[in-house]
C-alpha cells in the first residue's frame, strides 16, 4: 500500500508553497494534458481528480466538460482547493470511499512515479473500480534522458530510488481484462520523462 506523505503538507505554509511551485513546469504540464484532452474530443462528465492537491487542474478539466470533484489525503491541500471547487473529499487513493463506477472520468496526475510497481498497480486497480468511462494517468517514462540522469546519480551516490519509471505498455498490461483500451497518449519528449495516457472502457 501507499505510504502517507500528507502530514508534511500540514506544516504551516508547506501546502501553499507546493501549490505555487515552478510555474514554468506547471505550464508545460498543462500543455501536455491539453494535448491529451483535445485528442479525446468528448465531454469528461463527472470527474474525480485524485490526488487533487490545490485544485490546479480543475479549470482545465472543466473546459473539457468535467464536473470536477477533488480528493486528497491532505486537509491543507483541500483548503487551498476550496478556491477551485467545493466538491472535495479527504481520502487515500488506494481506498476511495465511493461506490464502483461512480465517476465518468478519473484523473491521476503526477503521483504514480512516487511508488514502486506493485503499489502503482494497486492504485490503478482502485481507479479502475471507481471509473465508468475514462481513466487518465501520468507516469515517468523509463526511456528518457531525465530518467538516465537519475539512474546515474543514484548509482554514484549509492542511494535507493525515489522515483519509479513506468512504460505505457506496463499500464496497458495492468489494464488487460478490465475492459479499458488505450485511446490517447502524450509525452514531453525523450529529454524529459513525463507522459500521460487515457484509456476508455469498452
Amino acid at each position: 500500500m501507499t505510504s502517507d506523505s500528507s502530514p508534511r503538507y500540514e506544516r504551516p505554509g508547506k501546502a501553499a508553497d507546493y501549490a505555487a511551485r515552478s510555474p514554468r513546469r506547471q505550464v508545460a504540464e498543462a500543455q501536455l494534458l491539453e494535448q491529451l484532452l483535445s485528442r479525446l474530443d468528448c465531454e469528461l462528465g463527472a470527474t474525480l481528480d485524485v490526488p487533487c492537491g490545490g485544485g490546479r487542474l480543475a479549470p482545465q478539466l472543466r473546459r473539457h466538460g468535467a464536473v470536477w470533484h477533488g480528493a486528497d489525503r491532505s486537509r491543507a491541500m483541500l483548503e487551498i482547493a476550496k478556491d477551485a471547487e467545493e466538491r472535495l473529499l479527504q481520502a487515500a487513493i488506494e481506498q476511495l470511499p465511493v461506490r464502483d463506477r461512480c465517476f465518468d472520468t478519473v484523473v491521476c496526475f503526477r503521483l504514480l512515479h512516487h511508488f514502486p510497481h506493485p503499489t502503482q498497480r494497486e492504485i490503478v486497480g482502485e481507479l479502475v473500480r471507481v471509473t465508468k468511462r475514462f481513466l487518465i494517468v501520468s507516469a515517468f517514462h523509463p526511456i528518457s534522458l531525465h530518467h538516465l540522469e537519475r539512474r546515474v546519480a543514484r548509482a554514484l551516490a549509492r542511494t535507493k530510488p525515489s522515483r519509479f519509471a513506468t512504460a505505457p505498455s506496463t499500464v496497458d498490461a495492468w489494464l488487460a481484462g478490465t475492459g479499458f483500451e488505450p485511446c490517447g497518449r502524450a509525452r514531453q519528449g525523450v529529454l524529459r520523462d513525463l507522459w500521460i495516457g487515457a484509456w476508455k472502457r469498452d
